[in-house]
């Protein structure tokens, strides 16, 4: 089933300024008393003691948990080897990148949020510190002056802020003000537009406290650009580091040139922007409807498709819905995206099983399944199929369910021979090329060929047992088996005692081929009909579905099994 669509949003705190008090969109839906466990990583900042950095990150999450005026409550639950971050496992993990950053290496960390669900709120939140740009200290009361070193307890404050459901505030010395320094520690410290946040989205009816009285550091007269790794920068400026230098940047809006000559804006969290050094990584990348290909990405939040070998990038459907000349599609992982048209063209979607269409489109709640198993026999070709992804491992009959790549699940079908036709090939079962070759319901399988390497080599042909009221078709013979049935062979004349006595199938294909819920008699191969001896390999004995043989065909068995002893 497909798994409940959740919202997801990253924000994060960058060494600098942005957007009193706002509300993200979810809270924790918990009862007075209730706290919601969090826990930290076993491995934490390379520049700290374990014990130091472990205690700076709580004091981050104790300080939404001592307001008199609120009941929100973070409650730690021990460490973890977990260091998933945005993945949505119902763990709320604080971990460290030391390397492998792949963010702007301007943010000092990033909280992601997710919610859905019944209720809506809040289901699991993570935060993740950037070790790759950025020096981390348990600075003491009182700051640590400039030694470029960033506080952990500051930066988690701001971060576990987030999530509970605070955005960025536009009060400079708050805790969710979005910016600070080296040496800051006043994120530690709520401020009252922190306060008055936390206690009307988590309100206990208790006394409002009052804010301490620390401020944000008094600004420097470092310049735009220059070092500040041993010093604070001017009014409107802060301090970013890219992991090798430490510079003075302001705030721009992406996508301008206001950052001059060797800078350009850097896309942050919530619509914020920041100058930093260097060219656009993402002056190349395409914007939605936009050409994308190998050597063209797209903007951060778009994916680039191919929708019958044009590629475009776009971006996932906002409740259901797309901007114009745009409607709602699925893609294989179960997300939706925008693709172009109206979706009328496409006529009535396939099913659940069905091939895809030649957009490769289903309907809703299905996706197209590039199953490399599911190859036209004709044509060597794959045929893409629509299904279900199975988060709960349910699938439907006939299906079973897959992990796909890179992270998902899929109900896939399970091979079998569906309902062939006399004279058509065996079907060879590609999980199991070693087992006999099959017909499906009614008919059996003569002629096939397991060689040395164990594998069929041969797949044989469908053929079906006959009998005087039972005839074989237009140009197939009834040949004697034994004294009560016989065995459809092509370009053959019936055996003296199965002359047909009834209707005979005509050549166009309408042949009866038996009733798939009754008993269905059993055959076998032979040299003679077409059974595949010889050359060390193994002959085929066909038994009724699902069930034991029918008991003409054991008796085929023993008769062919003295035929044999005889020729010996």
């Amino acid at each position: 089933m497909k798994r409940a669509l959740l919202a997801f949003v990253l924000t994060t705190c960058m060494v600098g300024t942005a957007a009193a008090y706002s509300f993200g969109g979810a809270r924790w839906e918990l009862r007075r008393g209730q706290g919601i466990p969090y826990t930290v990583n076993m491995t934490l900042s390379a520049d700290v003691p374990d014990q130091q950095a472990l205690e700076a990150v709580q004091i981050g999450y104790d300080v939404w948990t001592a307001l008199p005026c609120s009941f929100m409550q973070w409650d730690y639950a021990g460490r973890t080897q977990n260091r998933a971050w945005g993945a949505g496992d119902g763990e709320n993990v604080a971990s460290w990148r030391e390397e492998n950053w792949d963010d702007s290496p301007t943010a000092l960390a990033i909280a992601s949020t997710i919610w859905g669900g019944a209720g809506g709120g809040l289901t699991d939140t993570d935060i993740k510190f950037n070790g790759f740009h950025h020096q981390w200290a348990h600075l003491p009361e009182g700051g640590g002056g400039f030694d470029g070193r960033t506080d952990i307890a500051s930066v988690g404050a701001h971060e576990s802020g987030h999530c509970i459901g605070l955005g960025h505030s536009d009060v400079a010395g708050s805790t969710m003000w979005p910016s600070t320094g080296p040496g800051d520690i006043s994120g530690r410290s709520l401020g009252a537009d922190d306060i008055q946040g936390a206690c009307e989205i988590y309100p206990s009816g208790g006394e409002v406290p009052d804010p301490e009285p620390d401020g944000p550091p008094p600004p420097g007269n470092i310049g735009f650009g220059d070092d500040c790794s041993m010093g604070r920068c001017a009014e409107d400026l802060f301090c970013v580091s890219d992991g090798r230098d430490s510079y003075c940047s302001k705030i721009c809006e992406p996508g301008d040139d206001s950052c001059g000559p060797g800078y350009y804006c850097a896309q942050l969290a919530q619509g914020d922007g920041a100058c930093v050094r260097g060219e656009d990584p993402a002056a190349n990348l395409g914007a939605f409807g936009e050409e994308c290909g190998a050597e063209t990405g797209c903007q951060p939040g778009l994916v680039c498709i191919n929708d019958e070998g044009t590629f475009y990038c776009t971006g996932p459907c906002i409740d259901g819905g797309c901007p114009g000349n745009y409607y709602c599609a699925e893609l294989q992982s179960g997300e939706d995206v925008c693709v172009r048209g109206d979706g009328v063209g496409n006529g009535e979607l396939p099913g659940s099983g069905e091939a895809c269409n030649d957009r490769g489109l289903c309907q809703r709640g299905l996706f197209c399944l590039n199953d490399s198993g599911n190859v036209d026999e004709n044509t060597g070709e794959v045929v893409p199929y629509c299904t279900e992804s199975c988060d709960d491992g349910d699938c439907e009959r006939g299906f079973r369910c897959v992990d796909v790549a890179p992270s998902g699940t899929a109900c896939r079908l399970i091979p079998t021979a569906g309902q062939r036709d006399i004279g058509q090939d065996c079907w060879v079962n590609p999980e199991a090329p070693w087992r006999p070759p099959e017909c499906g319901s009614g008919l059996i399988c003569v002629g096939w060929h397991i060689g040395e390497d164990q594998m069929v080599d041969d797949k044989g042909i469908c053929t079906k047992n006959c009998a005087v009221d039972d005839c074989c078709p237009e140009g197939w013979g009834c040949l004697e088996v034994t004294p009560i049935f016989g065995q459809c062979a092509e370009g053959e004349n019936d055996s003296s005692n199965f002359e047909c006595g009834g209707p005979r199938p005509g050549p166009d294909g309408e042949f009866d081929a038996g009733d798939p819920g009754g008993e269905v008699d059993g055959g076998v191969g032979d040299g003679t009909v077409g059974g595949g001896g010889g050359g060390g390999g193994d002959d085929g004995c066909a038994a009724a579905p699902g069930g034991a043989p029918a008991p003409w065909a054991l008796l085929a068995l023993l008769a062919l099994v003295r035929l044999r002893r005889r020729e010996d």
